[in-house]
């Protein structure tokens, strides 16, 4: 789910257009744009006395080459929605003066106008701070919005206009009381993968001393280097820490995924190849043929899919025979909980990790903070979109929230009888991982109109379109 995905849960999400919020990152200054035939004037305005047009934006073309524009429509305090506050909506942060809300239309010639957004500034929180900022690029639209109360938010979502669909969001949220409390979040919504960025400290376990670099701390959230999006790396400074997020990319109403089905290219992956995930351990396998690859999913906050290739497993599991479980190959859950020994300062929470393994033939061995809620494993056999042969695992913890201080995976690859290289969703530095964030849902309609979505195909989970 989006971070204002979930605003509108809390009642905090301006008002959309069939279930649909516009927004983030965009392009280029505009052109002269076309102008609204007197066709499309009526549709936009339709029977609104107060509507007036304040601007229209060039936006390139569509994928046919038709020109595309964005009008910018003003509406009076009385033709504000219905949802809207008594007294209206803010939408000049330099004036106090109500009135009815600013909407965005998409306009092509030939064809009627479409709504895209009605955005209502009601101050998006309890403290009043809300603001919108619209930009049209070529064929984008980038919407920036902050709002909240003492946890306060501002999320940036980036739209192709032709298809209408998101493409990509990044998401702030942080407490104005408690320092080093901010996390970012960084969301493909083409691929449906998520990553996390947090201050150091914010995300220590309660047994990391001075883990922050600067004493008072810091607001808001760190900054999200360009470097991270050339090569993601764990700790891209010295006071922030990085990982890959756990995607529920089927949302968070789905029936859970049946037994049999693969995780085909609808799930985080990770490969012992050095790719895709953190190496913490050892050196890349040293071919692709060598290389396992693990995927991973979430349904809800207990229970993870987990599907393993890893051609050298057979092989492994012989020469591991009668050895620990460390040395054979195997998966390593991380979970959090809040420190039972945490103080009454203003620093974020200290959080205690925890970790258990899990072998090949699905027998779980507790680990680092002796988890005492371990989950029920079931097993299946598949074969993924390669036509290669692989094994899939669910977890399901009892806990409905295990997963809510964050949740990591990591994978063994052995050889010879001995722990060749851990793969993992985070960094580890001395058997505990530097962040944990909890997982990400992706509520499908969040997308738009033919959005990416997953589906079963073939017994496969595969991104769609």
């Amino acid at each position: 789910m989006s971070f204002l995905a979930r605003l509108h849960d809390r009642g905090l999400r301006p008002a959309l257009v069939g279930g649909i919020l516009l927004a983030s990152l965009l392009a280029g200054a505009a052109a002269a744009a076309m102008t609204p035939t007197d066709e499309q004037k009526a549709a936009l305005c339709g029977t609104r006395a107060s509507c007036r047009i304040a601007k229209t934006t060039d936006a390139g073309t569509d994928e046919g080459g038709r020109a595309l524009a964005v009008v910018e429509l003003h509406l009076g305090l009385a033709d504000k929605p219905a949802e809207a506050p008594e007294e209206g909506c803010s939408s000049d942060p330099d004036s106090e003066a109500k009135d009815g809300g600013v909407e965005y239309w998409l306009i092509r010639a030939g064809d009627a106008p479409t709504r895209l957004m009605a955005l209502c500034n009601d101050g998006y929180g309890a403290a009043g701070v809300g603001e919108d900022e619209v930009t049209v690029g070529n064929n984008r639209l980038i919407h920036v919005q902050s709002g909240g109360s003492a946890w306060r938010w501002d999320a940036s979502l980036t739209y192709s206009l032709s298809p209408f669909r998101e493409l990509h969001e990044r998401d702030c949220s942080y407490n104005t009381l408690t320092p080093d409390s901010g996390t970012l979040l960084d969301l493909d919504l083409h691929r449906l993968q998520a990553r996390s960025l947090a201050w150091r400290s914010a995300a220590a376990s309660s047994g990391d001393a001075g883990a922050s670099t600067d004493e008072e701390g810091e607001m808001g959230c760190p900054d999200w280097p360009a470097s991270l999006d050339e090569a993601f790396v764990a700790q891209p400074t010295a006071d922030s820490v990085a990982a890959y997020v756990v995607p529920a990319p089927l949302g968070s109403a789905a029936d859970p995924v049946a037994q049999g089905t693969a995780l085909g290219n609808c799930a985080l992956s990770l490969s012992t190849d050095g790719s895709r995930g953190f190496l913490v351990f050892g050196k890349p396998a040293g071919s692709t043929a060598d290389a396992a690859e693990i995927r991973v999913i979430a349904q809800g906050y207990n229970e993870l899919l987990l599907q393993l290739y890893d051609p050298t497993a057979v092989a492994a599991l012989e020469a591991a025979k009668g050895k620990s479980w460390v040395q054979a190959p195997h998966v390593e859950i991380w979970t959090a909980v809040q420190s039972a020994a945490a103080d009454d300062s203003d620093a974020p929470p200290a959080l205690d990790f925890l970790q258990f393994g899990i072998g090949l033939d699905g027998k779980v061995y507790p680990g680092a903070g002796k988890p005492a809620d371990l989950p029920a494993v079931e097993r299946w056999s598949a074969t993924d979109e390669q036509d290669r042969p692989v094994q899939v695992m669910r977890l399901h913890w009892e806990d409905q929230w295990a997963f809510l201080s964050g949740v990591g995976i990591v994978y063994s690859q052995s050889l010879n009888g001995k722990q060749a290289r851990l793969v993992a969703t985070t960094g580890i530095v001395k058997n505990r991982p530097l962040f944990l964030p909890t997982i990400w849902t992706h509520e499908p309609e969040d997308s738009g109109q033919g959005g990416a979505h997953c589906a079963v195909e073939n017994r496969r989970l595969m991104l769609q379109p």
